[in-house]
């Protein structure tokens, strides 16, 4: 258990004494000492759904163990007459409910050992302390920051190796916030609101974070003052700022809290291939990474309290700040958050506000700002595109400006449903209608697609334009506060415009044109991707892509790195691609993108947004009656599947992948679907039959002279005797399979085909040659960053040097091969866990 599983720290030193004294064992040892291993358990249970707790408790245990002293252990066991059972620690993990722990461990107590004993009892009334915290409310968490870097063991395994350390002091500091405004104006309770709040919460006595939920309805300005605000305060918070846009109101999904950790844990310094890949292991490292630490937080434009729930620090010294057009009250209910809603601007601060703008000061000026700012409803946004009206035509009179946008308001009055959604719409289309026609053009096409932003490039492919076209329309529409310039440069809306572009969209294009717009995207998505594919999976077969239209320009990519960089920034664009091409009918670029894909997927194990695309996949390519791309997505399926550890689904989708191939006379395809399917038998343990699926695909391969397939079935072949045990007929295959993957130089390959050369020669007592195998695989791994991979092979590392008495390295290699699992929830993290645990325990024979 390492500082990343803790959250809100809570001071239970009192209830901690009144568990030492219920253990109804005679001790010469206190558990004070290891309290902080107590705190990070009442904590965690608190902050985990009830499927994690018996593995959390089972860890928090084994932290516990070593600050035993040797003399302790020896004079309980001599107390008491028993040896110590260490597998029994292993056993609670299968237990799903902490509830379980304690009644579990009574139908043991009379076959194990003391340490078992005063362990369980504990374990079990921190469960009730817990428990009863979670039922007082949270209230009762609001506790003091207790658990330090150095409360953790110093030999432990998880210090050693981390990738879940914090960044050094030598990163540089995140500062996310946006530009704040020149002209804010107003708002002088909500920043006196803002200030106290930060006065009094800043206290040392505070013991918890401080949450403020800025609500009010659209265009209100709550990004404005959260941003202006946090300028104000952002040096009180020396260790950084960050800030997103959740998107909680685009017609388009939402960003998850998992798409948002990723973006802050980046930010932090986490490189993108240690970042994990569930919500809760997401979470859990922000907060570790933002433990004691100053910083500001801004989650903007948030739907619900779920959203943002997983994105809060547990530090007293973060300040967070929540901007949302609903009132979040489940953050106000659970998390203590203050709120403030925002009104609308009086008529004083609006005139103030446009006169800041315009720098006009004439007679005649104020009666037209007023007029202006009741047109605008008071609303801060449309005031500001309003605003910005007057000062790109200088020249024209306010009065004329004013006329227009009366009539433009008059025109929308019967559509909209109240003053203000009149004001908005009104403020809009007054604006839009002065774009020339390729920026309106621009502005309404980008709408339509589906990623939360997009390159110069995309859009240049989305509105069919040459880059420099697009480049001069994009900041036309930032100059005209349509869109907005992120970073990276990267484009994006205010949701409400969002949603006027794609009602502008509808209304002003055909359908055939939005239909085009969307295939533009998705083929360029799909080349783009297909030129990183040729860099990080070279060998791959390739098929005739979904045609690109000119004037589109596909990126190249110098090296392996840039292509996996470029397909990790646009990892959700791409996802969400697959999606909408399917959803307008373009089922080829929809099913060739998720295949393209699939190697990225495969080293990154993004195994959420492998299945996802290759499920809608599926759909698409059988829509477009394409058996090609059918057989090929099933495969792809398999493959997850199997990574997954659903086995006979796998299989099913192999035989089935198999099946297509065979209908359709594909040789290729039959050869690489015999293989996946050997793959998935040998995994439900039918190696006789996974043999044969290989000796099978190895024959067709050979007939069509694939040298790249050969050395994939040989390695396989490999794998399988290895599992047999028969490591002399795996050595020989893998040997052959060694020289394939060189000549045609696939590196991935061979990093795999030495780990299992690595293992072979491990089990045939060839140990020194094993490890040189090994070390090759690891550096090959390394440099490709293949996490999983990385993982298998200090997985079998550990044991290798383990076997040769390096108990040290063993243990070192393990605890990285234990984290790089967890990240990828991978299940062979249970395996190396124990196989850790018997390297640490007190009374392990190694």
């Amino acid at each position: 258990m390492s500082i990343q599983d803790a959250g809100q720290v809570s001071d239970i030193v009192p209830e901690l004494k009144r568990i030492r004294d219920r253990v109804p064992v005679r001790l010469d040892v206190d558990p004070l000492p290891v309290i902080p291993h107590f705190e990070k358990l009442a904590l965690i249970i608190l902050d985990r759904p009830p499927t994690r707790q018996g593995e959390l408790v089972r860890n928090v245990l084994l932290e516990i163990l070593p600050e035993l002293t040797e003399l302790d252990r020896k004079a309980l066991r001599a107390e008491f007459g028993l040896d110590s059972d260490i597998r029994f620690l292993r056993s609670v993990e299968r237990r799903t409910r902490a509830a379980d722990v304690y009644g579990y461990s009574l139908s043991h107590f009379r076959q194990r050992g003391l340490e078992e004993r005063l362990l369980t009892q504990i374990a079990a009334a921190i469960v009730d302390l817990a428990r009863s915290r979670l039922a007082a409310g949270p209230q009762m968490l609001n506790g003091k920051a207790g658990i330090l870097d150095q409360d953790m063991p110093t030999d432990s395994p998880k210090r050693q190796g981390s990738a879940h350390q914090s960044p050094s002091r030598s990163d540089p500091v995140p500062r996310q916030l946006p530009t704040t405004i020149g002209d804010f104006v107003g708002r002088d309770d909500a920043i006196t609101q803002l200030d106290r709040m930060l006065g009094r919460d800043t206290n040392p006595a505070s013991r918890a974070v401080i949450i403020s939920a800025i609500d009010g309805t659209a265009g209100a300005g709550k990004t404005t003052l959260a941003v202006h605000w946090a300028h104000r305060v952002r040096e009180r918070f020396p260790d950084g700022d960050l800030f997103i846009n959740l998107r909680g109101y685009d017609f388009s999904a939402p960003v998850t809290a998992a798409e948002a950790l990723d973006y802050f844990l980046r930010a932090l310094g986490v490189s993108p291939k240690k970042i994990p890949d569930g919500v809760d292991e997401k979470a859990g490292l922000f907060r570790t990474l933002l433990h004691d630490k100053r910083m500001l937080v801004v989650l903007d434009n948030a739907a619900t309290p779920d959203q943002v729930r997983p994105l809060l620090p547990a530090s007293a010294n973060c300040l967070v700040l929540v901007t949302s057009r609903s009132r979040l009250s489940g953050l106000t209910t659970t998390h203590s958050a203050r709120r403030i809603t925002l009104d609308l601007l009086s008529e004083l601060e609006s005139v103030e506000l446009l006169r800041e703008m315009t720098a006009r000061n004439g007679p005649d000026d104020e009666i037209q700002f007023m007029e202006m700012s009741r047109l605008c409803s008071y609303l801060p946004l449309a005031l500001r595109i309003a605003g910005e009206r007057a000062v790109t035509h200088p020249r024209r009179s306010l009065a004329s400006l004013v006329a227009e946008l009366e009539d433009e308001t008059g025109r929308l009055d019967e559509l909209s449903l109240d003053d203000e959604s009149t004001a908005v719409r009104s403020v809009f289309s007054w604006s839009y209608k002065s774009l020339k026609d390729t920026d309106a053009r621009m502005f309404r096409l980008l709408g339509v697609q589906a990623g939360a932003d997009i390159t110069m490039p995309a859009a240049a492919a989305l509105a069919g334009l040459p880059p420099h076209a697009a480049r001069a329309s994009l900041a036309s529409l930032v100059r005209d506060h349509l869109v907005e310039e992120g970073e990276a440069g990267r484009y994006g809306f205010h949701d409400l415009l969002r949603s006027y572009a794609k009602e502008r969209a509808e209304q002003q294009e055909e359908p055939a044109e939005l239909r085009s717009g969307v295939e533009r995207l998705a083929t360029w998505y799909l080349h783009a991707a297909e030129s990183a594919n040729r860099m990080i999976m070279p060998q791959r077969q390739s098929f005739p892509l979904h045609p690109l239209e000119e004037p589109a320009e596909v990126p190249v990519f110098a090296d392996y790195a840039r292509a996996m960089a470029w397909c990790e920034s646009e990892r959700s664009n791409l996802t969400r691609v697959v999606v909408q091409a399917d959803e307008h009918g373009l089922h080829v670029p929809a099913w060739q993108l998720a295949v393209v894909l699939r190697g990225f997927f495969n080293i990154r194990k993004h195994w959420t947004d492998w299945t996802t695309t290759h499920e809608v996949a599926l759909t698409a390519a059988r829509a477009a009656g394409d058996p090609y791309g059918e057989g090929r997505v099933l495969n792809g399926l398999g493959t997850v599947c199997k990574q997954l550890g659903r086995f006979e689904e796998a299989v099913a989708f192999h035989q089935e992948a198999l099946m297509n191939r065979v209908a359709i006379g594909d040789t290729v395809g039959q050869a690489s679907a015999l293989d996946s399917l050997g793959n998935a038998q040998r995994e439900t343990g039918c190696f006789d039959l996974a043999i044969e699926s290989y000796r099978k695909s190895l024959d067709l391969r050979r007939e069509i002279s694939d040298r790249h397939g050969q050395a994939w079935c040989l390695n396989n072949l490999g794998e399988a005797y290895q599992s047999l045990g028969e490591h002399a007929h795996a050595i020989g295959y893998l040997t052959d399979a060694l020289l394939l993957r060189r000549e045609v130089q696939d590196h991935w390959g061979e990093g795999r085909t030495l780990h299992n050369l690595g293992v072979s020669h491990s089990k045939s007592a060839q140990v020194q040659q094993g490890m040189e195998y090994l070390a090759q695989a690891l550096a090959i791994r390394r440099g490709l960053e293949d996490r999983w991979g990385i993982a298998c092979t200090l997985h079998q590392l550990a044991q290798t040097q383990l076997d040769l008495g390096h108990v040290e390295a063993a243990r070192t290699a393990w605890a990285e091969a234990l984290t790089l699992f967890n990240e990828l929830n991978d299940p062979q993290a249970d395996e190396v866990r124990e196989a850790l645990m018997g390297v640490r325990a007190p009374w392990s024979g190694h």
